[in-house]
């Protein structure tokens, strides 16, 4: 369930792409909520967000953000890295110029 729920949000965001080469700390950062990066690459595309989880409020599940941590997920939705923001940049750039 917490993978269909977190789908389900993921479908509802918006991702605005951006050259993996030129994207920043701040960038990131400055995520607000619902909202993400996309940066197409050679072989798959990375789509950056909050990390989400999935919480329990008053019995129901819901899908929290993350103020600290992202993730990111390849074009099939598979989350492929999690860290902080320096995290993120430097798996990005590693990505591209591997």
């Amino acid at each position: 369930m917490n993978n269909e729920m977190n789908k389900k949000y993921i479908e509802h965001m918006n991702f605005e792409q951006v050259d993996g080469n030129t994207l920043t700390i701040e960038q990131i950062e400055n995520l607000m909520s619902k909202k993400g990066f996309v940066c197409p690459t050679r072989t798959t595309d990375l789509w950056i967000s909050r990390k989400l989880s999935i919480i329990d409020v008053l019995g129901i599940p819901t899908v929290m953000e993350s103020t600290s941590e992202y993730m990111i997920l390849d074009s099939f939705g598979m989350s492929i890295w999690n860290d902080d923001a320096t995290g993120i940049i430097e798996y990005v750039k590693g990505f591209i110029e591997g």
